[in-house]
């Protein structure tokens, strides 16, 4: 597989043609002791190699004339480049032998007293997979886990994990050592990287390590319960152990100061236990979520996941209905849109008096803004109330007259089932239906309007009450468009001079 190949999936290239940098002028370049010249040719030789061209010739002149400067800006390019360079010769598995000089050089590197450098060339070697250097550089690397300097551990662990995932012969008691090494690791990032390592490459022994410092773990990184949760669930499927040993860590962590561990407690506890009392828990712990999150996308994702779990934990979920209908404050249309298809399928004759209650406070609240977005979301609630008032007939009386306020046609389909459905109410709701005539603008809602007058207004108080409110709608007569009341004024006009 070609550099390109294993570097980049989409290759943009700005060099083409004539804007090939010439060999030569690289090789002076290199060969100057100015170091700014060496930085620009190396720059350009690592664009030219991830773009596909073919530097190999100039691989020794690197070796030659960069690699025992002391900038670090020439030893950070130096890093780039050995991770893009093509170590083997072309469709062959053998290594090229120059870069024999390149493994020396790495090993000097991960002895360097300075230790970013240490460290920097250990996270190298995770981008290095050929079993040829790596085996030269495994002792030093097994070295530097136990050096003064946290940077340089938490990199060795990870380099440590790398090799042992592409080649466990060169360090096959690579999960002993860093289990002996976690035991004793005091670093935050470096104990994670090392419990990332277990939790790959040997359960067990990470699974002990859990077992060890359950009662820790509250003390812990965020990064680290998160590994920790994840261990959890990978446990579960791999190994033969009662899923009951993580339910109280799993539980402790919902009450977690960071969101993201929170959201990932909650997924592990559903997925160990089936009892009633940790579910509605993990459930609880989402709808706080959307309560105290405040980035939009977080929410989305908590919503879209309380969606997918609808099906399973139906009953659960409407026990914390009320709890995610408080995210209804959030101003994004969006998460108002899905909370309120979530809530329409988790309403229930239980729970349809709440939910009616809440949704009108909003309508309210909404009718009092102007803000495009707000009249969108007021369209939105009107439709959530206009669903749950034929989905559940018995609340029909309560919405029916605000619903009336913003008349469409959907609403006005509503008011005429209603009108048909309930006698009692048709007094009342022709009363609000006249109240509110003068205000519709829609044809079709007009026409139904009219209807539903000339077919429910039967006493003669209705029948007045009716026709005072449609000659106030359609104004003084005759009738005239705008452009005959026009044309009439200009004639009055003439009239007037001659």
């Amino acid at each position: 597989m070609s550099v390109v190949e294993r570097t980049c999936p989409l290759l943009l290239s700005g060099i083409d043609g004539d804007n090939t940098p010439k060999m030569d002028e690289l090789s002076k370049k290199l060969e100057s002791g100015n170091d700014n010249e060496k930085i620009e040719a190396l720059k350009e030789i690592i664009h030219c190699v991830i773009t596909g061209i073919e530097m190999s010739r100039l691989t020794m002149q690197v070796i030659k004339f960069c690699l025992r400067s002391r900038d670090h800006r020439i030893k950070k390019l130096l890093q780039i480049y050995w991770e893009v360079l093509d170590k083997k010769y072309p469709n062959s598995d053998k290594l090229k032998p120059e870069i024999i000089l390149v493994c020396n050089h790495l090993l000097n590197d991960l002895k360097h007293p300075n230790e970013y450098i240490r460290g920097s060339t250990c996270r190298l070697l995770c981008r290095i997979s050929e079993p040829e250097i790596l085996e030269q550089l495994v002792p030093q690397v097994l070295a530097n886990l136990e050096h003064r300097n946290s940077y340089v551990r938490k990199n060795a662990v990870l380099a440590l994990m790398r090799i042992y995932a592409l080649h466990n012969e060169l360090v096959p008691d690579a999960p002993q050592r860093v289990y002996e090494f976690l035991m004793k690791e005091g670093n935050p990032l470096a104990k994670r990287n090392a419990f990332l390592m277990l939790a790959n490459c040997d359960l067990r022994n990470a699974l002990d390590f859990f077992l060890t410092v359950n009662d820790k773990i509250g003390s812990y990184s965020e990064t680290m319960q998160t590994s920790i949760l994840e261990l959890m669930r990978k446990v579960c499927r791999q190994l033969p152990v009662p899923k009951s040993i993580f339910v109280k860590c799993a539980a402790y962590l919902l009450d977690s100061s960071s969101n993201a561990v929170v959201y990932e407690a909650a997924n592990t506890l559903l997925s160990l236990t089936p009892l009633d009392s940790a579910i509605n828990r993990a459930l609880e712990a989402y709808a706080r979520l959307l309560q105290s999150e405040s980035d939009q996308n977080i929410k989305i994702v908590v919503i879209n996941r309380l969606d997918s779990l609808k099906r399973r934990y139906d009953r659960n979920l409407r026990f914390v209905l009320m709890d995610i209908l408080r995210a209804l404050s959030t101003p994004n249309l969006d998460i108002r849109t899905k909370i309120l298809a979530l809530v329409l399928e988790l309403s229930s004759p239980q729970n349809i008096e709440d939910i009616i209650g809440v949704l009108k406070k909003e309508l309210v609240s909404a009718n009092a803004e102007a803000d495009p977005q707000i009249t969108l979301y007021r369209g939105k609630l009107v439709e959530t109330m206009h669903q749950c008032a034929v989905k559940f007939p018995q609340v029909a009386p309560q919405v029916v007259h605000l619903l009336m306020n913003h008349l469409d046609a959907n609403v006005i389909m509503f008011v005429k089932e209603m009108l048909q459905d309930y006698h009692d109410l048709q007094e009342s709701i022709l009363q609000k239906l006249l109240e509110n005539f003068a205000e519709i603008s829609d044809e079709m809602v007009s026409r139904t309007a009219l209807w539903i007058i000339g077919e429910y207004a039967q006493t003669k108080e209705l029948i007045a009450t009716s026709i005072d409110a449609i000659m106030r709608a359609l104004g003084d007569l005759p009738l005239h468009t705008n452009e005959s009341n026009e044309e009439e004024g200009k004639c009055k006009s003439n009239l007037l001079i001659i």
